[in-house]
């Protein structure tokens, strides 16, 4: 089974477990790691290093493409054809990856990455409704 770790700045890691958890419980298949900035960068790779087991699978769900957690991750597992990395995943995206966590590390990438973009949208109220609404009726 593959393992994906939610990861990133602050309590960015924390707050979507519990969002994952309000909306489909607990999940075996996650662990969650938020990078504390005010402690030594040799805290989060040990973190990191404990989290992932021999013969396993991972996922690394960061925050920001490029910021700490994603590099941390990437170079500490570059050569580790068992793990991958992404980031600037949404939540509807880390929901669909737990119900395909049988599918292969790329696969399940790919579906997040997909379903990231067209998940993201924004909304435009129409015209002539924003009219009504200032104008009282």
């Amino acid at each position: 089974m593959n393992h994906y770790i939610i990861t990133g700045h602050a309590n960015y890691a924390t707050a979507m477990r519990s969002a994952i958890e309000a909306i489909c419980g607990e999940q075996e298949c996650l662990s969650y790691i938020d990078y504390d900035t005010t402690k030594p960068l040799e805290e989060l790779k040990r973190q990191y290093l404990q989290t992932v087991k021999q013969g396993e699978q991972y996922i690394f769900v960061c925050d920001l493409a490029g910021a700490t957690p994603f590099t941390v991750s990437s170079m500490l597992f570059q050569d580790h054809q068992n793990v991958r990395v992404v980031a600037g995943i949404n939540l509807a995206a880390i929901l669909e990856a737990i119900y395909i966590r049988e599918d292969s590390l790329s696969e399940i990438c790919k579906t997040m990455i997909n379903a990231t973009k067209t998940t993201a949208l924004c909304f435009k109220m129409n015209a002539e409704r924003k009219k009504k609404k200032e104008g009282g009726i």
